[in-house]
């Protein structure tokens, strides 16, 4: 990292920490400076980004990652982050992430936009699917199973016609049109585990 930023004039480095704990422990710091933390380790938690931010609230700070962990903390490493750089793209993103951040802007690679739109997206359908009722929920899952009305009626001492009550409610509240569409809809957000229990695949094949 120090061998790309020594090539632009307008980039001072001021140091470099091995460890969270010892960049934790500076006395001095600068109004201006912004951290970069290169592939951060399980160290750097959102508890540490709020400390650092005490220490210093004008800090700026960003963090390089790979798009698999940056997926697995997400929510933690977000906390007072103004800039997230794909590892891939260090060598020609670093320098205008910098430039930018400092500048107050935001930046995001571009690699890393997909996986914010999925997890805008998972929490959307999280949200929704919070907003069933437990019955609702039930005969989601059913249905995800490939189980017809008839089946989950008895399977769940319920009317055909309140499980087609049910059915259409959920699938109004989840903002979808059709069974197909509800079973892609709980693949793709992985909120049930879809196991088909005995019969459903009879169900599907009648």
């Amino acid at each position: 990292m120090k061998h790309i930023l020594s090539k632009h004039r307008d980039i001072h480095i001021a140091g470099v920490f091995s460890r969270v704990a010892d960049l934790c422990a500076r006395t001095t710091h600068h109004p201006e400076e912004i951290i970069v933390f290169a592939e951060p380790t399980s160290d750097l938690t959102g508890e540490t980004l709020r400390r650092l931010g005490r220490q210093c609230p004008s800090m700026k700070t960003i963090i390089i990652a790979k798009a698999d962990d940056m997926r697995a903390r997400f929510e933690e490493l977000k906390l007072g982050v103004r800039g997230i750089l794909a590892a891939e793209n260090v060598a020609s993103g670093l320098p205008d992430a910098i430039r930018m951040v400092h500048a107050g802007k935001a930046y995001v690679s571009v690699e890393l936009l997909d996986l914010f739109a999925q997890q805008a997206q998972l929490k959307s359908a999280s949200e929704a699917f919070a907003s069933l009722s437990e019955r609702e929920q039930e005969i989601f899952a059913c249905i995800a199973a490939g189980k017809r009305n008839r089946t989950i009626g008895s399977e769940l001492a319920i009317s055909c016609k309140t499980v087609s009550t049910h059915k259409m409610r959920l699938m109004d509240k989840l903002g979808v049109h059709s069974v197909p569409e509800l079973v892609q809809y709980a693949l793709q957000t992985g909120l049930i585990d879809i196991e088909c229990p005995s019969g459903a695949n009879d169900d599907r094949r009648r």
